[in-house]
């Protein structure tokens, strides 16, 4: 069954309450149910009979009632079903303002936001899917097509949360749909909720836990005679080639790779190619992975995987020292992404705004991060080349940049604090880098950004606040104490298959969307506050040093990485960056 029959099927589940006598008018009701029982047409023939029907619809004055909302997220599947996705959210937009007119339709409510969530999503409309999809939350009620509705949403929302790197909320949403999936009793959404669980947690290297998973949603899968076990095989191979268990990846990549040959799915089997490869990379095979990653590209057309593969390859070239090479496929992987940036010189780099509107943000940190190490293990191989030093710094800057907005669009403080220290590495190369470039102002910066970078956040937060009305702080206290409360709460409460646990966790869900929504709102009518609460600027060397000298005083900072310390002590005067092994 088709994504836009499933989804009909549903639709169908919901009372009609229409009742029209006059002949005109019947006429009108006779061609919707024909176009709605027979969906065998061209999209485009549907598109313009579903628009026909609307304006007679009209223009007959026929009361806007249950079927004329049907036909609207009609019209807006087959838009869905072009790619027409604006078209298509209009549509469903239409169909949400009808059904809030009237008590007897606020049953549409529900399914009308979840499909603008979807056609969001396949806009890359990010932000806005999320929004929709929690509206659905808001939404449902215990009735089981409501249900159903939620639960896709939890699919969608844990997707979303993983796509922003906030690995925890997408743990929060795959748990919760889970249980909601149980008790529909549906096995097939049950498999699809534990793969996304299983992605979170293969993120956050608990692959243990993640492989368990990793079987339980096969088996059920199969049990519910899902016909798609790709992405499955898929999950289990990547979560394998990280337990060091060889053998069980293969394995696993080859079932993935029968799956999607027999669906002829081009793109799918690149995504196999690409974690294969990185299975030999990761083994220092890096012939092997570049014969993968070059069969791949052959295949994969979607941008972001694209450009993770040639980030992947780059970073081939970069292990066997052909740098220029590394710097050239990094720059075509950069070009790749849909963000407004074509430069084909390794010297330039993704301006701010254009990095901030990026959806998958990971992928670009990962290029940029990358491209940065390659940078600076080049000037080293060079006799430590200042020009290619000052490049591997400016990458790294951007990569920083990266990293504060990644942290700002997370929610949960232990996916900001994963976060942290998944790029621990990153301030360590950077800091090298200012030190083998003798530039203390720099190293300075990057110092007091690694080391309290997340109270940096909170201090703003607080000055941010000196920008709003008394009314408007309050009302933002009182939004975050609710979450708080919540969350303590939700912390006294079991969670195994727990009812008072779901429950509790949709407050939380919605609390932190209220809280979210209100924040927004304050960013984008308040620009002083907003400039404020995102300043990522620390106190500069010079400040430093002329407070420093009016107090006849000294200061010592450091970081401490894995192989290496580095102190940097300031007076007024003079500033001396030190670097000590690690043993």
């Amino acid at each position: 069954m088709k994504a836009g029959c499933y989804i009909w099927t549903l639709l169908c589940g919901l009372l009609v309450t229409s009742q029209h006598s006059h002949a005109q008018c019947d006429i009108i009701l006779d061609d919707y149910r024909k176009i709605s029982t027979n969906r065998s047409l061209q999209p485009e023939q549907l598109i313009k009979q579903e628009i026909n029907l609307q304006e007679r619809w009209q223009a007959c004055s026929l009361p806007k009632d249950s079927i004329f909302i049907k036909l609207l997220l009609l019209t807006g599947d087959s838009f869905v079903s072009q790619k027409k996705y604006k078209s298509a959210v209009q549509q469903y937009q239409n169909a949400i303002e009808t059904a809030s007119v009237k008590k007897q339709l606020k049953q549409f409510l529900t399914p009308s936001a979840y499909l603008l969530g979807k056609a969001y999503l396949f806009d890359n409309q990010m932000e806005s899917a999320k929004a929709a999809f929690l509206t659905v939350l808001k939404n449902v009620t215990d009735q089981p097509i409501d249900r159903k509705w939620g639960t896709l949403s939890q699919l969608h929302l844990a997707y979303l949360s993983f796509l922003q790197g906030d690995y925890q909320q997408a743990l929060a949403h795959a748990d919760l749909g889970i249980d909601w999936a149980s008790d529909l009793h549906d096995e097939a959404l049950i498999a699809k909720l534990l793969r996304e669980r299983v992605n979170a947690l293969y993120e956050l290297n608990r692959y243990e836990e993640a492989a368990t998973n990793a079987h339980r949603m096969i088996q059920l899968a199969k049990s519910a005679q899902e016909n798609k076990l790709g992405p499955y095989y898929l999950a289990l191979g990547d979560i394998e080639s990280a337990r060091g268990e060889t053998e069980q990846a293969i394995k696993a990549y080859i079932q993935a790779t029968d799956c999607y040959q027999k669906a002829n799915n081009s793109v799918q089997q690149a995504f196999v190619l690409t974690n294969l490869g990185f299975l030999y990379y990761s083994q220092g095979n890096f012939k092997q992975a570049i014969s993968e990653y070059q069969h791949a590209l052959v295949l994969q057309e979607d941008s972001f995987s694209r450009a993770r593969l040639l980030d992947n390859l780059a970073a081939c070239w970069w292990k066997m020292g052909q740098f220029d090479k590394a710097l050239s496929t990094y720059q075509q992987g950069l070009a790749a992404m849909p963000i407004a940036f074509k430069a084909l010189s390794a010297k330039h780099n993704p301006s701010p705004q254009a990095i901030r509107l990026v959806s998958q943000k990971e992928y670009l940190l990962t290029i940029i991060q990358d491209k940065a190490d390659t940078w600076l293990d080049y000037a080293k191989a060079m006799g430590n080349n200042r020009q290619r030093l000052k490049l591997a710094l400016d990458t790294y800057i951007i990569a920083d940049q990266m990293i504060d907005y990644m942290r700002w669009e997370q929610t949960g403080q232990q996916s900001k604090l994963f976060w942290r220290q998944k790029t621990r590495s990153m301030y360590e190369r950077a800091i090298e880098t200012c030190y083998r470039l003798n530039d203390a102002e720099q190293a300075f910066r990057l110092l007091e950004k690694s080391r309290a970078v997340m109270l940096a956040d909170k201090i703003n937060e607080l000055g941010a606040q000196q920008k709003l009305t008394r009314q408007q702080i309050q009302e933002e206290q009182q939004l975050q104490q609710a979450v708080n409360k919540q969350q303590n709460k939700l912390a006294n409460i079991p969670t195994d298959h727990n009812p008072a646990y779901n429950a509790a966790q949709m407050v939380l869900f919605a609390k932190q969307d209220t809280l979210n929504t209100f924040v927004k709102k304050l960013e984008a009518s308040n620009s002083a506050y907003y400039r404020y609460k995102y300043d990522t600027t620390t106190t500069s060397l010079a400040a430093l040093q002329k407070h420093l000298k009016v107090q006849s005083a000294s200061l010592i900072t450091s970081f401490v990485g894995d192989s290496a310390l580095y102190l940097l002590a300031v007076t007024g005067d003079r500033t001396v960056l030190k670097k000590q092994s690690v043993s």
